[in-house]
Formats: structure tokens, sequence, C-alpha cells
């Protein structure tokens, strides 16, 4: 046992290697009733997708994560994506997988498991997937009933997103490791955007001013949250955004004020002074700031101290 985490008195949510997790699975269910998360480690050594197929105590399971990180050789990527279709499966409400590495032969699978009804949260860490699995993703039964995407691939492009938007019927919350300008202008202009309350691209670098700016002009923008830490928004990305009515439900922007990030004062100003931005409940702490004037400086704290 890696590690566990308690409520009222109770083990909620455990951390294990697979096939000891399993093999004492009946006994740990009795000391811990209230178990309904797991996070599988060393996924592939003997027995373990077999017995997560038929150990009845998983089907108390609300969420599920499996682990290969590090690079583990004992988790073989086709083995994981069949345990997926095991009916103990079936009352996973969020689903993680991290560096499991499914690539299009894995969302395949994945795709066939119409068990999976109850599943509103679903994370692909390092998926490796091009746009045949995830048009397979896209097109299941259990991805219209989604409203969580977590996906970490390079292939999200106009074509590899056309798919998820146009079946991401309940999606509300999207994150992604890389969309790119482009990849945010094909979001920018499709109508699910209207749906999403949440959008994150943190480690996304390939997003620019002109990125941000194809997004604050979208007739679709109503997001809550936005984070793009990792992006050069620039001064004209941030002046886009305040300028946009879409952006009126706008609670929470995560953007970095590195100097390759290219905002100075110009922008973070702009920022503060739109009159569309007024339920942005604060600035993210940084380290570093642009270069600001004793006046410029006075007029942050006072918005900032206006939201504390």
């Amino acid at each position: 046992m890696h590690g566990w985490t308690w409520r009222r008195g109770f083990v909620e949510a455990v951390d294990a290697d697979t096939a000891p997790f399993l093999t004492q699975l009946r006994e740990l269910l009795r000391a811990a009733p209230l178990l309904r998360e797991a996070t599988l480690r060393r996924f592939g050594r003997p027995r373990a997708s077999e017995l997560l197929a038929v150990h009845p105590g998983i089907r108390r399971l609300r969420a599920l994560t499996v682990d290969a990180r590090p690079t583990d050789p004992d988790t073989p990527r086709p083995q994981v994506a069949a345990a997926l279709l095991a009916p103990t499966l079936a009352g996973l409400e969020a689903l993680t997988l991290l560096d499991v590495h499914l690539g299009d032969a894995g969302l395949r699978i994945l795709a066939a498991a119409t068990h999976l009804t109850a599943l509103r949260a679903l994370s692909l860490g390092d998926c490796r997937a091009g746009v045949a699995g995830l048009t397979a993703l896209a097109a299941a039964p259990l991805f219209r009933s989604l409203t969580a995407l977590s996906l970490s691939t390079r292939a999200l492009d106009a074509e590899a997103l056309a798919p998820l938007f146009a079946h991401g019927e309940a999606l509300t919350e999207l994150r992604v490791t890389h969309l790119g300008d482009d990849g945010l202008a094909a979001l920018a202009a499709s109508p699910a955007l209207a749906r999403l309350e949440v959008l994150a691209f943190p480690d996304d670098r390939d997003v620019t001013a002109r990125g941000i700016a194809a997004l604050a002009a979208s007739p679709h923008l109503r997001l809550r949250e936005l984070d793009a830490r990792a992006s050069r928004v620039g001064d004209a990305g941030l002046e886009a955004l305040a300028a946009s009515p879409g952006a009126e439900q706008l609670t929470r922007f995560v953007f970095g004020l590195e100097p390759d990030h290219g905002v100075t004062a110009r922008g973070l100003l702009a920022l503060l002074r739109s009159p569309h931005l007024r339920r942005l409940e604060d600035l993210p702490g940084w380290l570093v700031w642009p270069p600001l004037t004793d006046a410029e400086r006075a007029e942050v704290d006072a918005w900032r101290a206006a939201r504390s």
C-alpha cells in the first residue's frame, strides 16, 4: 500500500500495487466500508486484470486511476485497455489513465466499453493517440455523457478536435496539453465552445496572442475558468480578452508573466480596467511581474484588494 485518504474516520481512497490490492480487497472492504477510489500501479502483474474483471468488490469503486508512471514495464498497454471492458467497472464515475499510452488501438477498445454509462470524467495522460483513435472515442456512447475530459496527446489539430466537439454533448470541462493557435481557433469557431465552462491548456507554449484573440472574438465564449499559464499570450492577447463581451462570465484566468510570455503593464492594466471582466476574482500569484510605475502598482494593488 502506497497511501490512503481518510474521510469521516474511514479510508475513502487507496494507492496500491494492483495485485495485492485485488487479492486483499475483501478484507480491505470490511475494514474500509466507504472505499470508493483506488489508484492502481504495476497493473500487469500476474492475474491483475483477471481479478479486476471478476472481483465483486470492484463494483463499489466510483473512481479508478491506473498509474504507469514512470514507464512501467509491468503495465502492458493492451492489457489495461482490455481490462476496461470488465463489467465490474460499470459504476465508475471517473477514470484516469496516466502514461498508459493507449494509442489508437486502445482508444478503440475503450470506445467499446458500453457498460461505462455512469462515467462523467475521463482523463487520458500521454495517451499517444491520433485522429483515428480520438474519432472512435468521440463516437462512443460513453463520450456523450462525459462532463469533463482531460487529454494529453499532440494530435489535437482541427481535424482531431472536430469529432470531440460534435459528440461532446455534455462536456463542460476540457483540459488538454496541446492545442496550439490553430487548435484553439478551431475550438473558438465551434458552437461546442458555448457548452464549456472550464478550458485549460496549462503546458501549451504554442498558444500565442493569435489563439487567445481568436478565442476572445468567438461568439460562443462563455467560460468561467481559463488556464493558459504557459502560453505566450502577450499584451495583444490580454487586450483582446479585455475587450470581449463573451468574457463576462470569467471568474478565473491563469496566465504567465515571465518575460517570454510577452506581457507588459499595458496588457495587465487592460485586463484590470476591462468593463467585461468584473467577475474576475483575482490575478494569479506571481514571482515575476512586468515593470510597473508606482501608480500602476497602486492600481493593481487596489484592484486585488477589492476582491480579497
